[in-house]
């Protein structure tokens, strides 16, 4: 198993959000998550199973409240 947690500090209201910020977040949470699985997925082949579990903290929730 291979459990992943990513946190951030960079935040601000949907509107506020610069495009250099949104790319930071996906850089490091997205584009972070898929490098590791990439990492990890083959060896979770060889061994015939494996789960890969992405955890989201509640940035993700209070951008989404904000705007609304």
């Amino acid at each position: 198993m291979w459990c992943a947690n990513h946190l951030s500090e960079k935040g601000g209201t949907f509107d506020t959000i610069s495009d250099e910020t949104w790319l930071s977040h996906m850089e490091l949470k997205f584009f972070g998550a898929v490098r590791c699985a990439r990492e990890v997925v083959p060896h979770m082949k060889r061994e015939g199973w494996g789960r890969i579990v992405l955890l989201s903290g509640m940035a993700t929730r209070l951008v989404r409240m904000r705007a609304m």
